[in-house]
Order: structure tokens, then C-alpha cells, then sequence
């Protein structure tokens, strides 16, 4: 669909609320002065990720406090040793490690906000854009508590109420519950987008940890079911560490 299609969709549906209650003269004028919002449907693909490696390089260690400059540190030992794999747990990796990890990612239109769908470990985001603010104590999830706002053609999405046992990034990059990610997702170009990420963490970082990811829109994407215990090939052993198996 072409950028005037869509402002034409808009049009149309502006139109079709406010018909019942106004003249369509009125209706029309107002609805030709809203500014258009942009549109973010679509199949799409992030390299580098927040996991480094092939795609991402190696990961950059954000301003840590002394107590989670240690803790990070034990992490990075556990995982040298062979002690840690944190793939091999199989569990989601929380926000905002999947916005870059492996795989196709979905963004879907819904009556009050976004829906997000990534075909890494099958999760889904609820972005909020009706208005509403977080919940006064919100419960932590992997992906907490979204809630966004549009600033012309940027999506400000604000999400808190994240569990401090996932990673900001796969690689092993601690954080605590008071973990406060804010992305800025913006077009550039028709088939490009772009997602600033900021990290802000009182009790764990001296400064905000921050990150850009580019998506390479997808044509006729379709994301598959992703089982990460199918076919597992990963054993953890009984002193923590992590083995291979080809039986």
C-alpha cells in the first residue's frame, strides 16, 4: 500500500466516526487536519542483535555499578567455563533482549495499540497506545508493562515491570527489577525501521545503556512456531555446565 493509499485509509476511517454525530463538511476538515501517523505493519528482520556474535559483533558492557560490575563479571566467568549457557535454558529472553534476537518479528495493528509477535520463543507484546498509563503495581513478566505514545513519526514505547532474572542482553548483561527500557521506533524509508532502545537501571547502571536496531522489512513473511526444547541438543550437567550431544 503507498504512503497516499494509507493516508487515504486513515481518512476514511476518521470519517466514518464522526459522520453519526457531524456534517461531513465538518467531518472532513477534521480529519484532514489530523497528522498522519505512521504505519508499522508488517514482517520484519533485525540485524545485529542485542545477542553479539555473527550478527550483533561483541557486546558492549553498559556503566555498571561495583555490585553489578561483579555480578557481571561471575556471569561472563560461568559462561567462559562452559558452566552457563544461557540459550540452552530455554526460556524467553525478555524485553528488551528479543527485540534483537534471531528470527522474524510481526507488528499488528489492534483497537487500542500494537501488537508485537516474535518468532523467537513465540512471545508477544502488547503496546498501549490509548492512552493509559502503567498500572500503580504493575506484576513483573518477562516482557513487563508497555505502554506507548505517538511524537510525530516516532512510537515512544515505555515499558517497566520487567523480572530481573532475564539478560538486557543475551549475552549476559544483569539487570535489577528497577529496569526501565524506552524505545523510539521510527520509518526510515518504506521497507526500513529503526528502534532506539535506552536502558535506564538505578540500582544496577551508572548511566543509561543505549542501542540501535535496523529492520529490514520481510515481503510475505509468515513466522513459524518456534519450540525450543524440539530436538534439543543441549544437555545441562549436573556440575552446571553445558554439553553437546549428537544422539
Amino acid at each position: 500500500m503507498t504512503r497516499s493509499k494509507k493516508g487515504t485509509a486513515a481518512r476514511a476511517r476518521c470519517l466514518a466516526g464522526l459522520l453519526a454525530s457531524v456534517s461531513l463538511a465538518a467531518a472532513g476538515a477534521v480529519c484532514a487536519a489530523q497528522p498522519s501517523r505512521p504505519d508499522f505493519t508488517g514482517v520484519w528482520e533485525v540485524a545485529p542483535s542485542f545477542g553479539g556474535g555473527a550478527r550483533g559483533g561483541p557486546p558492549q558492557a553498559p556503566e555498571y555499578n561495583a555490585e553489578y560490575k561483579a555480578r557481571h563479571a561471575a556471569i561472563q566467568e560461568r559462561i567462559k567455563s562452559g558452566k552457563l549457557d544461557i540459550g540452552a535454558l530455554c526460556t524467553p529472553p525478555g524485553v528488551p533482549s528479543v527485540i534483537g534476537m534471531i528470527g522474524l518479528f510481526e507488528i499488528l495493528d489492534a483497537p487500542n495499540g500494537l501488537r508485537i509477535l516474535y518468532e523467537y520463543e513465540s512471545q508477544i507484546r502488547r503496546i498501549y497506545t490509548d492512552g493509559r498509563g502503567h498500572p500503580p503495581e504493575p506484576d513483573p513478566t518477562l516482557n513487563g508493562d508497555s505502554v506507548g505514545r505517538y511524537e510525530g513519526q516516532e512510537l515512544v514505547i515505555d515499558t517497566v515491570a520487567l523480572k530481573d532474572s532475564t539478560f538486557i542482553e543475551n549475552s549476559g548483561l544483569p539487570h535489577s527489577d528497577a529496569m526501565h527500557v524506552v524505545e523510539r521506533m521510527r520509518m526510515r524509508g518504506a521497507d526500513t525501521l529503526e528502534i532506539a532502545v535506552t536502558v535506564e537501571d538505578p540500582k544496577a547502571l551508572t548511566k543509561p545503556y543505549t542501542k540501535t536496531f535496523t529492520a529490514n522489512r520481510v515481503p510475505n513473511g509468515v513466522l513459524l512456531d518456534y519450540e525450543c526444547n524440539e530436538n534439543q541438543r543441549y544437555r545441562i550437567n549436573p556440575d552446571g555446565s553445558v554439553s553437546l550431544t549428537m544422539q
